[in-house]
């Protein structure tokens, strides 16, 4: 069996991490009526994700 590759570029590592974060929030947000904490947290994961896309263009 090979050796998971480390990522080229850290960056590309950091969106992946956030970008499954949020996926996850926001699995549980979509079952929840508007306005429930659930949303409020995949609003700020979805933020989150959106910094770092940001960020990791700025080279």
């Amino acid at each position: 069996m090979q050796d998971q590759a480390q990522p080229k570029n850290p960056k590309n590592d950091k969106i992946g991490t956030a970008a499954r974060i949020w996926r996850a929030i926001d699995k549980v947000a979509i079952a929840t009526p508007p306005r429930s904490p659930e949303r409020e947290a995949e609003y700020r994961a979805r933020q989150e994700l959106r910094k770092v896309v940001d960020e990791a263009g700025e080279t």
